[in-house]
């Protein structure tokens, strides 16, 4: 899916924020980054705690510097990276290897959406 923070697809924006609305079946157009992270929709996680459908949101900033993925799996034993569903401007929706939030300091915290179980 192309990224773009004006358009949208199925109601959801094809931003970050809106694929993330979009995979978990969040109301369109679903909230924003900031939205995903307050406490109408997810709630703090230790990173270590991470499993798939959790998220790593930068909430930080302006709608060009604010960023959230979908984590899947961890990468490697080390927990050094991880599997990420993600909507990046230039590229669209990938699917790749990240290491958002996992570094002291980092500006992505990890959540858990509400409605996901598992």
């Amino acid at each position: 899916m192309p990224y773009s923070q004006t358009k949208t697809r199925g109601g959801y924006r094809t931003d970050c924020s809106g694929y993330v609305s979009m995979a978990a079946k969040l109301p369109a157009p679903g909230p924003n980054t900031v939205g995903l992270a307050s406490s109408t929709y997810t709630v703090a996680i230790n990173k270590n705690d991470m499993r798939m459908g959790d998220l790593f949101i930068d909430a930080i900033g302006n709608s060009n510097t604010r960023h959230v993925v979908i984590f899947e799996k961890w990468a490697n034993a080390q927990r050094t990276s991880y599997w990420a569903y993600e909507q990046r401007g230039g590229y669209g929706t990938d699917h790749r290897i990240v290491s958002y939030g996992l570094k002291a300091g980092s500006e992505y915290k990890p959540r858990r959406l509400k409605n996901i179980t598992g």
